[in-house]
């Protein structure tokens, strides 16, 4: 299919809203006969063969202008129309045909912003970014693009790093506005994400170009006067309409000399355009006679930046003294902002209700942009008016006063937000809108205002932060809050809750630490109470969730720390109890995540008592842990499901919930694949995603994802999931990982059963380096199950032969608990298929003594029927062994199972394994 004009589009959009000819003519100022010549182009090109079918593609056309912007992530939502310019779009289209870098260069209002949306908006791209650089201060630069493309906290690599590996693979566009003013910092990163992302494309907004190597730069023209419809009178026409002013064919002379007066340059044609309800053609043509002149002295200007410097100041010149005060003022505002919050900020000195009075009036003359949205009026400054207004306020000597109001706004306005979170479990959809003016609040605040207001906005900041689920930004807040706090306590406060952003991100060594410095700042604020929670916290965390961390702090190191946090609590309240009865039940064997009955059900006591839904969360994750050491699975697992009833009293926006509902999700799941119930784990998997922290830790949620499509043989989600589980694990930094083990060792064997063993080693090699344990059970399940399929049992001996500590022999000792998290209770039936395929003398014997724990076990019960068959070749036996696997949806196994057998079912077996991927067995 051709592609569209932008003119084309908008005719195309008036058809789907079923205007005539003549009312399409008369709504884009052409001519009826214009109108048709593009009506029949369009017919042409979409191949509608009436206009019934061109109304009904309209909404499907894609190809236009308004609204085209929503494929860039966080773009702006245009206020307005997009005019003509078709000349640009097209040279910028080809000149990012042929490079993978181009600056549009030109001055302030020339537009270049909106044709860069425009232009990225129309690139057929997997994944866009817009990112503003107009808050970045330089050195911030790295941050702002970090954020945008939703990097992660790093532990072993720095910032830019992070975001270049983020990028390294993707065939997407940044699209970087405004970077006059960090234009070093902009430079050393695009030429960075150049060199190590080769097919990724940038496109930046510059008053200046780059100066990087490749760079193509396309400066950006004034728009067209001449030609049969010239963009600027197009322009003129439309915002002058749009401002209540009539025009006629008579006033085209006038029209056309404005906008040659103005040179095309778009800010100022719609500053007079804007003019013409008051003025009048006639009266702005006058103004502009009386008043445009040129601005002796600009820095470093050209001409047509100097005019549209005299245009704003014409425009400032024409307004009152009230006016001028609240425009300047207001330019404080990164954003949107309410009328009453400009009160806030902009009324000193003038009389109440003068702060909106001029609002509305700096909105009719274009120096103040508005919507309405939710019965109020939304303002916003222009760029380009905005940095003049700015200007304006240094040059009057209110900018510390004024800046010091936006301060003190910013500190009261942030914290009932932050409670409503707290209260209602929901994000204030209000809060975007003022985010960036509360980074600009704390910024000053921290400079140059009082320290503790600076304190309560950065830990408002935080609650709000990770109330919108970014905790690695919430994290830093808290930190910065904990140094500016007014005492020792209350920083402590802060560290707790910085803590626990850590550990929601699954970095537990930072978070470890931090929860060390929260204990250190209450003793030194006299909270020996608090300190003792802070320690017993981080005790249990280390017991509890090794796997986070890279360097697991020893036994020895821990109890001296939860022996200190008893001494501590000489007097303990409900609450310190039941988390010191949890932090003992966690370390009471010498091994981590295993725990002992008789202190869990103490600590699940006393949690109950206190009434905590997340104490009782943890101890009954420690009561589970106890059953299933003592071989008690089925009453475990219970036990883990039934910690989801939880879920409903936790809130993903507070910070001492977010790791527990994670664990609960986790658990439930996880307890469920260890004693083989595959289908109500893939259920309880799938639910979780709907869970609003899946869309901030997906790669961690996907983990129980790849095990449970692994083991119920679907094997293409199976291997789709784990690189998604891979990507958002390299997109955080790679941290300590052992939880993921067990899926990238399934991934390995899923690969190794389709007979990819490239990728299959690819996955086992992923497998061992984030593995904590030496002798990683589900390891051995990949790699013995794979070679008992293809029939090399010499190699399956070899691998069980690691485990001969283990799978005894001699004793034939089946240990009586199986169910780990590393789902070790899948490796015994498969050693006892392997002993009875290997027709050891010993086989019928130790696979009786396995059968004696598995019968149990949903997923162990049919394999070891299967190891039956192999030692009396009963076919009746191996068909409820299907039959077996058939129950818990076990496709591949069930499949593999058939394939053993001759007639239409082993051929039925062998026909899903062709589909799966995979050979007969062997």
């Amino acid at each position: 299919m051709e592609q569209i004009s932008g003119r084309e589009h908008e005719v195309l959009e008036l058809v789907g809203a079923h205007l005539t000819n003549a009312q399409i003519a008369a709504r884009l100022f052409i001519s009826v006969r214009t109108v048709e010549s593009h009506v029949s182009s369009l017919l042409r090109k979409l191949g509608a063969a009436d206009r019934q079918a061109l109304a009904a593609l309209a909404t499907g056309s894609g190809n236009g202008s308004n609204g085209a912007t929503t494929g860039l992530l966080r773009a702006p939502k245009p206020f307005t129309s997009f005019v003509g310019r078709q000349p640009d779009i097209d040279e910028i289209s080809a000149a990012m045909a042929v490079a993978r870098l181009v600056t549009l260069t030109g001055p302030g209002g020339i537009g270049k912003t909106r044709l860069a949306l425009e232009v990225g908006a129309r690139q057929a791209r997997s994944d866009a970014w817009f990112i503003d650089l107009v808050p970045a201060s330089p050195g911030r630069v790295t941050a702002t693009v970090a954020a945008a493309v939703g990097v992660s906290d790093q532990q072993d690599r720095s910032l830019v790093d992070a975001v270049c590996d983020e990028l390294a693979t993707s065939t997407g566009l940044v699209l970087l506005d405004n970077a006059e003013h960090v234009l070093d910092d902009t430079a050393a990163i695009v030429d960075r994400l150049l060199k190590t992302s080769p097919e990724l494309s940038v496109l930046v907004t510059s008053r200046e170009s780059l100066g990087v190597m490749g760079e193509r730069v396309v400066p950006i023209r004034p728009l067209s006067l001449d030609g049969p419809d010239p963009s600027a009178l197009q322009l003129f026409r439309e915002r002058a309409a749009a401002a209540g002013t009539q025009l006629t064919d008579g006033d085209d002379p006038l029209v056309i000399a404005i906008c040659t007066r103005l040179e095309g340059i778009p800010l100022a044609i719609e500053l007079a355009a804007a003019r013409g309800a008051s003025l009048g053609v006639e009266g702005v043509a006058a103004a502009l006679d009386d008043r445009l002149r040129l601005l002796v002295g600009a820095r470093g200007a050209d001409a047509r930046h100097r005019s549209l410097r005299d245009v704003l100041d014409w425009s400032h010149g024409l307004l009152e003294d009230d006016e001028r005060a609240v425009l300047r003022r207001v330019s404080l505002f990164h954003g949107e902002f309410l009328a009453s919050e400009a009160g806030a900020v902009a009324g000193h000195g003038l009389r109440p209700g003068e702060v909106p009075d001029c609002l509305g009036r700096l909105a009719a003359k274009s120096l103040v942009a508005s919507r309405p949205e939710g019965g109020a009026l939304r303002y916003r400054l222009l760029d380009t008016v905005r940095a003049y207004a700015y200007e304006q306020l240094e040059a009057s000597g209110e900018l510390d006063d004024t800046a010091d109001r936006h301060f003190v706004w910013c500190s009261e306005v942030a914290p009932p937000y932050a409670e409503e979170i707290e209260r209602t479990g929901a994000f204030p959809a209000e809060v975007d809108r003022i985010v960036d003016d509360l980074r600009a609040g704390l910024d000053r605040g921290v400079a140059h205002g009082d320290r503790e207001l600076a304190w309560r906005l950065a830990r408002a900041m935080g609650r709000l932060y990770y109330g919108h689920l970014f905790f690695v930004e919430a994290r830093q807040l808290f930190e910065q809050a904990a140094d500016l706090a007014p005492d020792p306590v209350e920083a402590s406060l802060d560290l707790i809750d910085a803590a626990y952003s850590a550990f929601v991100l699954l970095l537990g060594d930072l978070g470890f630490g931090l929860f060390r410095a929260a204990a250190d700042r209450a003793l030194e604020g006299g909270r020996p109470d608090l300190a003792a929670g802070a320690l017993a916290l981080a005790a249990e965390r280390a017991r509890r969730f090794p796997a986070e961390f890279r360097n697991v702090p020893s036994n020895e190191d821990l109890a001296a720390l939860l022996a200190q946090a008893h001494e501590l609590s000489a007097d303990p309240d409900p609450l310190l109890r039941a988390r010191l009865a949890i932090a003992d039940a966690w370390a009471s064997t010498e091994s981590m995540t295993v725990t002992l009955r008789e202190p869990s059900y103490e600590a699940l006591r006393l949690a109950h008592a206190s009434g905590d839904p997340r104490l009782e969360s943890s101890a009954l994750d420690a009561v589970a842990a106890a059953l299933s050491d003592e071989g008690d699975w089925q009453e475990s697992t219970d036990v883990s499901v039934a910690r989801l009833d939880l879920l409903a009293r936790l809130s993903p926006v507070v910070m001492s919930d977010g790791t527990e509902q994670l664990d609960i999700m986790h658990m439930a799941s996880d307890a469920l694949l260890a004693v083989g119930e595959l289908p109500r784990a893939l259920d309880v998997v799938q639910s979780s995603f709907g869970h609003p922290l899946a869309a901030v830790v997906t790669h961690v949620m996907t983990r129980e994802h790849v095990v449970a499509l692994a083991l119920t043989g679907r094997f293409g989600e199976a291997v789709a999931q784990a690189e998604v589980m891979r990507a958002g694990w390299e997109r955080v930094g790679r941290p300590a990982a052992g939880w993921m083990a067990p899926a990238a060792n399934l991934a390995s064997m899923v690969h190794g059963l389709r007979g990819d063993a490239d990728r299959a080693r690819e996955w086992a090699d992923i497998g061992d380096r984030v593995c904590v344990r030496p002798k990683a059970p589900t390891r051995s399940v990949a790699l013995v199950r794979v070679a008992l399929h293809e029939g090399r049992l010499d190699d399956a001996l070899a691998e069980l032969a690691r485990h001969a500590d283990q799978l005894d022999p001699s004793t034939v000792e089946v240990p009586s608990s199986l169910a780990c998290a590393d789902y070790e209770a899948y490796l015994w039936p498969l050693a006892a298929e392997v002993w009875a395929a290997d027709r050891a003398a010993d086989a019928p014997a130790r696979l009786e003594q396995v059968r004696q724990v598995m019968q149990a076990h949903h997923w162990g019960v049919p394999c070891l029927l299967r190891a039956e068959w192999r030692l009396t070749g009963d076919p009746v036996v191996l068909a409820r062994a299907a039959e077996g696997f058939d129950a818990i949806d076990a496709r591949f196994e069930a499949a593999a199972t058939r394939a053993l057998l001759e007639g239409p079912e082993g051929d039925a077996g062998r026909a899903i394994l062709t589909e799966l991927g995979c050979a007969p067995p062997r």
